[in-house]
């Protein structure tokens, strides 16, 4: 099932295991990320965002795309 991320934006504090990653998308009204399947094992983490590779604003009608954030790198 699709969740509600607006029933999701806001949630109770919480404890991460050791060897454990809470993940945070970068959109935060509406990503899929811990929030929604809890933190992620050390372990399955198999590398590390470099570079934006293509990003929208989903809010508009039809969504549109951020030409500026594409190719951005990140720190």
């Amino acid at each position: 099932p699709i969740p509600n991320f607006k029933e999701r934006r806001d949630f109770e504090a919480l404890t991460i295991p050791e060897q454990s990653h809470f993940m945070l998308g970068d959109n935060r009204n509406a990503s899929f990320d811990s929030r929604h399947f809890g933190s992620v094992k050390e372990e399955s983490i198999v590398g590390k965002v470099l570079v934006v590779y293509g990003s929208i604003d989903s809010t508009q009608q039809p969504p549109l795309i951020r030409e500026d954030r594409i190719g951005l790198v990140i720190k």
